[in-house]
């Protein structure tokens, strides 16, 4: 077989690979999409409710952080009402600075980040086999930390290539 043949009998069997996966994943979103369609079955809370009650609960810490009183917090509450379904809420006292309803509004922002690094280095430190990944990653926050506080090392043009 020559090279050519070869190419094309490649293409051909990636083509269908690649189609074949496709379908694959089709059928399992809709799949997916089908079991998370009913809320309030055991597949909703298993697959949608734990995103549901950590988003509300972030809700609920930005109103901790920020000292507005909690009226009714309700992290998982499955109702239809009209064309929408409430998955959950918090209701509070609407805050009189516009910055405490920023912080309200933005904690699952802020606590998703959180808890995403704090993943992360924990995985990352509880491997043992991939104990320097981490440790780099924290040397080099360090070393950024340190440039900026340094005035000496801000000065020479040479830094990134000496290192």
């Amino acid at each position: 077989m020559n090279a050519y043949f070869m190419i094309v009998l490649l293409a051909v069997v990636l083509f269908f690979v690649v189609w074949g996966l496709g379908w694959l994943l089709e059928r399992m979103s809709h799949l997916i999409l089908q079991t998370t369609r009913n809320p309030g079955s055991r597949a909703w809370y298993l697959l949608v409710g734990p995103g549901v009650a950590l988003h509300e609960s972030s809700h609920a810490l930005g109103c901790i952080f920020t000292r507005t009183p909690i009226v009714e917090f309700k992290p998982i509450n499955v109702s239809v009402q009209g064309d929408q379904v409430v998955l959950g809420y918090v209701r509070y006292q609407n805050p009189p600075s516009h910055f405490k309803r920023a912080i309200i509004n933005l904690a699952p922002v802020g606590v998703s980040l959180i808890l995403l690094t704090t993943f992360a280095l924990a995985a990352t430190y509880l491997a043992p086999e991939y104990t320097g990944i981490g440790g780099e990653a924290l040397n080099l926050l360090f070393g950024l930390i340190s440039l900026k506080t340094d005035p000496n090392l801000l000065a020479n043009p040479a830094l990134p290539v000496i290192q």
